[in-house]
Parts: structure tokens; C-alpha cells; sequence
């Protein structure tokens, strides 16, 4: 496939277009229709003028008129008369389907340029025709993908055409600017020609597609316009049964945590949790009944895979960020998330909420970044009873040409807030701990939310967590290199981890090995080739508790990744330390912290094991006066912090001496420090709990039980 970017594309939106050149030949001429083989032949030679090509420069001078060459979309286009030509004259952005097509076109090109436009991620198929182009299209397409037909035929009976060529590139507009846009089943419908011809009119249907029209609210309204929310509510639980009663085959349908999602259960008579994450099976002659509730990630993934593609996950999204995955439901693991798919991924929201999100996307951090991407573009929201918008999903869906006007005013923000900080920290040239400086992830900073910059001396590292606005990299990047001399600052990097990889790039100076991070005396090895470089600052405020607990003690670090834990603990005169970790990777890098710090004699241990298999092997090494418990929020086939913490939590009992301690930390954001206290009583006999770690002031969150948790509890028996 070949691919022209003239303007910078919106890549994250794909848009098929596919013209009829010869669509609407028969109008000028009275010929009440085109698909005559004869009034062809007599538009190849020239005879009947060609009017699709004027609708289709029209739609797209239109489209470039109102959203300027920044917000442009990316066109996956047919080639040729087809689709290119056009594109080529208003320098769009575009990729070429790989079939090529006949010097006369017919159906045949038609066919095979969708299906091979359907093998790509198209959020919007846009074809210029008549009601015959669009019984082609509704053959291959159907409502798999949504379609906007452009009108340049003769007969225009079918409910899927825009009025004309700029309304319709005002629909786009709305679609791509994130305003609400309805998502509607219109008639497919072409009448036969010879009648016609005759005098007689015989119109036969030929199916349904899904088309974007301007929305409306028509359904459950006050006056003023106002949704009335139990209304609207009840309306979205009637399409979900409309929806069920429709199936065909045994289906298990998946509810995630919230309010509306437990109101829709609770109109269809089931049990319900608003936390958690409950399973149904309904069926086309079975009324839905529940299977399980509060399920983890593993438990639903094992009710899932025997069902394959007949599963139904209904989510709403959850907080102010606008969250639909990864935010109070990880239960949703990206491996059901690929089972399920998003096209079976019912999301229910009414408009108000919607409205309230200020055109800025849903979001999905499924903590998979491949399955984000592959998600990102636009989702079916359902609003009522046959009610449905488009709206934009995903980081990538915020419409650049709204950021690009701001850019100055985002860097601005994040400038001041790294002088701040230093500020506070009294940083100079001869103070080289490593700090976080700017934390946008907390969300305090709107528009900032996947930006942060880290400081490990000599270095400063800008991470971006989808891509950021045309030249705001650059404009970031001059402006913090005036740091220099404050910082002695050899070079300014830039960390994209929405990329395969995570690849992390020099922007400004030069970048030397060996690169650590400085805390006080001590050193850590630092990475700049993997995703997670090696050190982890949010969790400073469990390293300073440790200092202070571990003089001649044992200590325990479970989860220990690149042991700094141990460092911090051998340095602060622990007896003795024992590390576990199923990578042996992380574990190297341990040993060579240990020994940056001249700590490689100490009684320390590396266990390159996996913990939940080596019990017996710890408690044999115990029993320890510090555990430290520290693991990923989720982990791919290993960890599951809703699943999988208690069952570490239940060997405390045994690991933990009299009098001992250990120390639970949690990131995961669907786990609250009252569920870890809760965890803690319900699974262990001698533990009580003694006190939260305050979070690090380099670290502020506008929900800070979202954030990073650290409890200690203490062996009161």
C-alpha cells in the first residue's frame, strides 16, 4: 500500500473513499438512470458529461474549506478515477487500496476496492454515487463500517446519501471535531430502470447501513432540552433488550462497573455490583440470567473463551476523564478486549455526559498499547432506545487542530511548573537527584494528561504518552533546553510510549553512558531501551519508610525488578535482603546496582522465580522482619493486581516475623487503600493496620485513590 502525506495527516482517523465515476450519467439526458450498458458506452466516449468527479471536488474543497490542512483526515482511497484523482487535486493525505482497476470501470472494481478497504481500520466509508453504488456498497459492507454516501446519481431513493456535497462535509467536520454526531440504520433502496423508463416506478429494498447524520435530541426531554436522565437511562436499558432479543445464538454478555450499567442490569431483572465487573448468559429463547458477579481477569476470561465471538461487553464511561477501559475496570484485560473486539463493545452514556467531556475523546488504556491503537478512532455511544452517536475514542481522537492553537499555552504550563519545581527542591548545578518535575498524568493540568518530564541528572526525560500536537515536541524541547546551565544539562530527551517499543529519542545535546538515577550517595542503572527505564520515582516515599525501619533486620522485596529496594535497605544496614522476580533481566540489572554501590558483598539474594511457585522456598528462607509488596498493576499471563494480590497477602501470615511488618503498594487505579485494608483483613489473622505513606509531592493527583498506594501493616500477635 502506498502512502502520501502532503499535509500532516490525522493518521488516528481513516476515512475509505471510493467514487462512481459514472454515476448520475443519465440525468442530463433524461435517461432516468445510469446503469444502461449503452448510455455507458456513450460516457467513455465522451458523448454524456461525467458528473460524480464535480460531486466529489465539491465534497472535498468543502472538507478542506472547514477544517484546514491540520485536522485533515487520512483518506485510504481507491485509485484513479476512482478515488485518487480528486484527492491529488486538494494535496489530501492518502493511502492507495492494492487492487487496481479496469480503464472502464464496473462493479467488479467497485467490489474488490471495499473489500480490500474492509481489510483495513476504516472509521467512515465515504462513496460518491447513486442508489445503485449504494447497493453495491451495502453488498460487501453492510453495517460493518459507517457509510456517508455523497448524492451524484440519478435516482436517489436510499436514506444513506447526505443532501448534498457540503452538508456532507459538514458531518465529517462534526465527526472528526468530536461533536456529537448520531449514528442512524437508513434503507438501502434502487428501483428498476426499465419501469422507471416507462413511466412505472418499482422500488425494491436491499438492506440497511449505518450512516452519521446531525444529531438530535428527540428522546427523553424536559424542556430547555435538558435530558431527564431516569428517562434516558430506561431508554438505553430498551436497546440493550431490543439488542438482546435480537441474537441468534447463546451469548454471554459482560457488564462493567457504574451506575448506568448497573441500572440497565437492573432493568433487565439482574443481580448487580457497582464496582465490579458481573457476568450474564442470554440466548434467543433464554431471558438473560446472571452467572457470576465481581469477577477478576482471569475468572472472566474463562467464562469468555468458550463462547469466542458471542460475547456482548456493555461500559459506560467511568469519572470525569471520560474513561470507557483501564479506569475502575481492569478486570477488562486486553486479552478479553481482544477476544470481545471493539465492534462487540456496547458503550452506553447519555448525551449530558457525554457533552460534559467538552468534545475531548473517550478514552481506552487497556495497558496494551497495540490493542489502544487499534481501538482509536470513533466508537458507537448508545444514548436511547434506537439513539446512537458517533463520538472520537482514544488520545489520538483529540482534534489537533484544537491543540495546535494552544501549543504555546501547553508548553508555557509545563515550563513553569519544572521551574516550580526546582524551585522548591533548590536544585543547582551541583545537586543531581533524580526528580519528577512535571506530572501530567495526575491530571491537574487539562490538556496535559500524557505529558511528564523526569530529571536524572545529566539528562531531562520528556515522556508523552499518545502523540502530542504538531510541534509541540519542538517548542518544548527549546524551551526546557534553557535549563542548562541551571542543571548542567547535557541533553533533552523524549520518550514516546504510545509506540511500539517505546522508543525513546535525543531531541536536544548529547546523550553518554553510563546513565543512573541519583538518590543521596546511592546510584541506579538507567536504561534508554525499554519502556520502563529502571527506576521508579512515584514510590520515593516507600524508600525513605524503609531507611528508617530496616537497621540489622531481614527484609523481603517481592516483585523486586531492578532491586532497588535492596539497595536503599543494605545501604541503610539491613542484615540481610532476598529478592524475587520472574525476570531475570531486571535481575541482572539489580546485581549491577548492587555493585554500583559497592553492596556486592553484602548477604543479599536473587531469586529469578516465579513467586506464586516459591513459597516453600521463602518461608524456608524466612521468617523476615520487612516484607516489602510491590508488584505490577497488571502483568500479561502473570499479575492481576484484583486477582492475585490476596493470594500473596494470605502467606503473610507465615513470611512476616513478630513484630514484623510488610508494606503493601498498589497502583493499580481500580484498587482503593480501603480495598487493601479490606484484602488484608480478609485473608490474613495477625496484621493490623498502622499507617498510609503520604504520596510524593512531586507526584499530584486529582484522585489520589486512582494514584499510587502504599500501606504498612504490622504482625500484632
Amino acid at each position: 500500500m502506498q502512502q502520501v502525506s502532503t499535509f500532516d495527516a490525522r493518521a488516528d482517523i481513516r476515512i475509505g473513499f471510493l467514487v462512481n465515476p459514472l454515476a448520475g450519467i443519465g440525468g442530463p439526458a433524461a435517461n432516468k438512470g445510469s446503469d444502461d450498458q449503452q448510455i455507458q458506452a456513450r460516457a467513455h466516449s465522451g458523448e454524456l458529461p461525467l458528473r460524480a468527479p464535480a460531486r466529489a471536488q465539491q465534497f472535498l474543497a468543502e472538507l478542506v474549506e472547514q477544517l484546514g490542512p491540520e485536522q485533515l483526515p487520512l483518506f485510504v482511497s481507491a485509485p484513479g478515477v476512482m478515488g485518487l484523482n480528486y484527492l491529488l487535486a486538494f494535496n489530501i493525505p492518502h493511502e492507495l487500496t492494492v487492487p487496481s482497476i479496469c480503464a472502464k470501470t464496473t462493479a467488479v472494481d467497485t467490489h474488490q476496492q471495499l473489500l480490500a478497504m474492509l481489510t483495513l481500520k476504516l472509521d467512515l466509508l465515504i462513496f460518491v454515487g447513486g442508489d445503485g453504488t449504494a447497493r453495491d456498497v451495502c453488498r460487501v459492507v453492510g453495517t460493518r463500517v459507517p457509510v456517508l454516501g455523497i448524492p451524484a446519481g440519478v435516482k436517489m431513493h436510499s436514506g444513506v446519501f447526505a443532501v448534498a456535497p457540503q452538508p456532507a462535509a459538514e458531518i465529517v467536520k462534526r465527526l472528526i471535531t468530536g461533536q456529537l454526531t448520531a449514528l442512524i440504520e437508513a434503507e438501502v433502496r434502487d428501483i428498476d430502470e426499465v419501469a422507471f423508463r416507462e413511466g412505472r416506478v418499482k422500488s425494491r429494498h436491499f438492506g440497511e447501513m449505518l450512516v452519521p447524520a446531525e444529531n438530535q435530541f428527540v428522546q427523553a426531554v424536559k424542556q430547555g432540552g435538558m435530558e431527564l436522565e431516569e428517562l434516558v437511562l430506561i431508554n438505553i436499558a430498551d436497546e440493550i433488550r431490543a439488542r438482546l432479543e435480537m441474537l441468534e445464538e447463546n451469548t454471554l454478555l459482560v457488564f462493567g462497573p457504574g451506575s448506568t450499567t448497573q441500572f440497565i442490569q437492573k432493568e433487565l431483572g439482574l443481580e448487580s455490583t457497582l464496582l465490579g465487573v458481573d457476568v450474564a448468559i442470554c440466548g434467543p429463547d433464554n431471558p438473560a440470567k446472571m452467572l457470576d458477579l465481581d469477577v477478576n481477569a482471569s475468572e472472566l476470561l474463562q467464562h469468555a473463551k468458550p463462547f469466542g465471538q458471542n460475547v456482548r461487553l456493555a461500559v459506560t464511561a467511568i469519572g470525569g476523564q471520560g474513561h470507557i477501559i483501564g479506569r475502575g475496570n481492569q478486570q477488562l484485560s486486553p486479552d478479553f478486549l481482544s477476544l470481545v473486539g471493539k465492534i462487540n463493545t456496547w458503550v452506553v452514556a447519555t448525551k449530558t455526559k457525554l457533552e460534559r467531556l467538552e468534545k475531548r475523546p473517550l478514552l481506552i488504556d487497556s495497558a496494551d498499547s497495540v490493542l489502544d491503537t487499534e481501538w482509536a478512532g470513533f466508537i458507537p455511544v448508545i444514548c436511547g432506545y434506537q439513539d446512537v452517536v458517533l463520538y472520537p475514542l482514544g488520545w489520538q481522537g483529540i482534534a489537533k487542530g484544537q491543540e495546535a492553537g494552544n501549543i504555546n499555552d501547553l508548553v508555557t504550563t509545563v515550563i513553569e511548573q519544572c521551574k516550580t519545581r526546582l524551585d522548591k527542591l533548590g536544585y543547582s548545578d551541583s545537586h543531581f537527584d533524580s526528580h519528577r518535575l512535571f506530572h501530567g498524568r495526575g491530571g491537574n493540568w487539562v490538556g496535559l494528561e500524557w505529558c511528564c518530564v523526569d530529571y536524572f541528572a545529566p539528562n531531562l526525560l520528556v515522556t508523552v504518552f499518545r502523540e502530542p500536537p504538531a510541534g509541540f515536541i519542538a517548542a518544548l524541547v527549546e524551551q526546557i533546553s534553557g535549563f542548562r546551565d541551571q542543571l548542567s544539562l547535557a541533553a533533552v530527551m523524549v520518550q514516546r510510549r504510545f509506540e511500539t517499543g517505546a522508543p525513546i529519542s535525543v531531541e536536544f545535546g548529547v546523550f553518554e553512558q553510563p546513565w543512573v538515577a541519583q538518590r543521596k550517595a546511592l546510584q541506579f542503572k538507567l536504561s534508554a531501551n525499554q519502556q520502563n527505564v529502571g527506576f521508579f520515582l512515584d514510590i520515593e516515599p516507600a524508600r525513605a519508610w524503609l531507611e528508617a525501619q530496616v537497621d540489622g533486620k531481614r527484609v523481603l522485596n517481592l516483585f523486586s525488578y531492578t532491586c532497588a529496594f535492596s539497595v536503599v535497605a543494605l545501604a541503610a544496614g539491613a542484615d540481610s535482603v532476598i529478592n524475587i522476580d520472574m525476570s531475570k533481566k531486571a535481575l541482572a540489572i539489580g546485581r549491577d546496582n548492587h555493585k554500583l554501590n559497592n553492596l556486592q558483598g553484602a548477604c543479599v539474594k536473587f531469586l529469578p522465580h516465579n513467586i506464586f511457585k516459591s513459597w516453600g522456598k521463602l518461608k524456608r528462607e524466612g521468617p523476615f522482619d520487612v516484607v516489602i509488596i510491590d508488584p505490577p498493576s497488571y502483568q500479561k499471563g502473570s499479575f492481576v493486581a484484583n486477582g492475585d494480590y490476596v493470594k500473596v497477602l494470605r502467606k503473610m501470615d507465615v513470611l512476616v516475623a513478630k513484630g514484623g511488618c510488610f508494606l503493601a503498594c498498589c497502583n493499580a487505579p481500580e484498587v482503593s487503600a480501603s480495598d487493601l485494608k479490606n484484602w488484608v483483613t480478609e485473608n490474613t489473622e495477625a496484621f493490623g493496620f498502622e499507617q498510609r505513606l503520604d504520596q510524593s509531592p512531586s507526584f499530584p493527583d486529582v484522585s489520589p485513590e486512582r494514584a499510587l498506594k502504599m500501606l504498612v501493616f504490622r504482625n500484632v500477635l
